[in-house]
């Protein structure tokens, strides 16, 4: 599988992996945020050229996200967000060849109007969780630590064509 590239936003879409059959962070999706809409030219520590992240809104409350490097078809997520211990968490879904395949888990921050913060999710913490309350503890754990995620990519807005 090739490495996720998310969301979210996904918010997409992340990152790293997709591990579970089922999301990771319980919860409703919430409304969309509006500010995460449109394109965005994004930049990670592992690679050498910026890569194109569109993020657009379904009528489901969810995202469509896609990661593309210009190589090739891009990397697509559907996700959505929820709130748990009082964070954002964006729930997000591979799909490939439209079929959809496992979950991963992200946060976002927008420390300006046209930046876009994406953080993964540490898989290794949940290595040991097999049942969604065992996901849940560690999630709640994680997160009170601070230590659950990562820097995956930052973002600023795209120029409009």
């Amino acid at each position: 599988m090739r490495p996720p590239h998310l969301v979210l936003v996904a918010i997409a879409v992340g990152l790293p992996g997709c591990l579970y059959e089922q999301p990771v962070a319980p919860g409703a999706a919430e409304a969309v945020d509006a500010r995460l809409l449109g394109a965005w030219k994004c930049v990670n520590p592992e690679s050498e050229k910026a890569e194109t992240l569109t993020i657009s809104e379904r009528p489901d409350r969810r995202y469509r996200t896609e990661f593309d490097e210009g190589d090739g078809a891009p990397a697509v997520f559907l996700a959505y967000t929820v709130t748990f211990a009082s964070e954002r968490i964006v729930n997000a879904q591979e799909v490939v060849d439209g079929e959809s395949r496992k979950w991963t888990l992200a946060r976002y921050s927008l420390p300006a109007p046209n930046i876009l913060r994406l953080e993964a999710a540490d898989h290794d913490a949940f290595e040991k969780a097999t049942t969604a309350e065992q996901r849940e503890k560690v999630l709640a754990a994680g997160l009170k630590s601070g230590q659950l995620f990562g820097d995956f990519c930052v973002c600023i807005r795209a120029a409009k064509k």
